[in-house]
């Protein structure tokens, strides 16, 4: 079983991947709904996938996202990391953090189910 961890407060988002995630198997999802929550679910967790959803980011600051990302990509060398936004700019400071992936749900909604699968 992947151990996913959701970085999201946004409600619709939280709600796609879950059903992307029960429909495939194989998942357990774990949502961080703050930076705080995140930070937490790091430190104290193991991951295979992480996905980081830009606007719960943006209300905290950006250097507050790559460094948690940074902190991840540390302790987790080895797990999936995606930026998930549809702000472009979030994407080349995510990746020099060390996501692997961009996914831009609002690009390729029909795509998503196969996407998120992919990336993780």
């Amino acid at each position: 079983m992947k151990k996913f961890l959701l970085v999201s407060d946004d409600a619709s988002k939280q709600a796609q991947i879950r059903e992307i995630l029960e429909q495939a198997g194989n998942y357990q999802l774990t949502i961080a709904a703050s930076p705080k929550t995140a930070r937490e679910q790091i430190e104290n967790g193991t991951w295979d996938v992480i996905f980081w959803d830009y606007y719960l980011i943006t209300a905290t600051g950006m250097d507050t996202t790559i460094e948690l990302t940074r902190l991840a990509r540390s302790k987790f060398p080895q797990a999936k990391m995606t930026a998930f936004s549809i702000e472009p700019g979030f994407f080349r400071l995510q990746r020099e953090a060390g996501c692997d992936h961009e996914l831009d749900p609002g690009t390729h909604p029909a795509l998503l189910p196969k996407l998120v699968l992919q990336y993780s």
